[in-house]
């Protein structure tokens, strides 16, 4: 168990992300990034970006469309404080193609930092090549001019 249950992920303020709250809510970024290839925009050009609930949102994207197989992977993912929100959907995915950034605030109360190691091994036994940076000093915000500068050059470097 990575965050919450694996069925029933708790979000800052009482919230609830469940199994088809995600599913829901990964569909619409799969639209989009559909959407976008028939624009004439190649995946290799899309990254998805997300923090806390957004994170765990851009992993479960990441897995959908990793195990879909169609058009080659993203050019990465931005995960800020995320977590996987349901361990169950990633067990037995293998051979996912990309690159992850994960942030993270070592005093983070909201999503534990335990959950965003856990998360980290899940993504990249499935196949990701996995970065976590643990941010000294940082709670459930990531605002300091290094992360952004993190995230920033991750992005110019992974977006051709």
């Amino acid at each position: 168990m990575v965050f919450g249950s694996t069925r029933n992920a708790s979000a800052p303020g009482g919230r609830s992300f469940d199994g088809p709250t995600l599913s829901a809510a990964a569909a619409r970024i799969e639209a989009i990034v559909a959407n976008e290839g028939a624009r004439g925009v190649p995946r290799a050009r899309v990254a998805v970006v997300g923090f806390s609930q957004g994170g765990a949102l851009a992993l479960e994207v990441g897995r959908r469309l990793g195990q879909s197989g169609g058009g080659g992977p993203l050019a990465g993912w931005v995960v800020g404080a995320g977590f996987v929100a349901d361990v169950g959907r990633w067990e037995g995915v293998t051979g996912l193609r990309g690159r992850l950034l994960m942030l993270h605030g070592a005093d983070d109360a909201v999503v534990p930092l335990a959950a965003a190691r856990e998360s980290a091994a899940v993504v990249a036994a499935a196949g990701w090549n996995v970065t976590l940076e643990v941010l000294p000093n940082e709670g459930h915000v990531i605002y300091s001019p290094s992360a952004v500068g993190q995230a920033l050059a991750f992005l110019s470097e992974v977006l051709p």
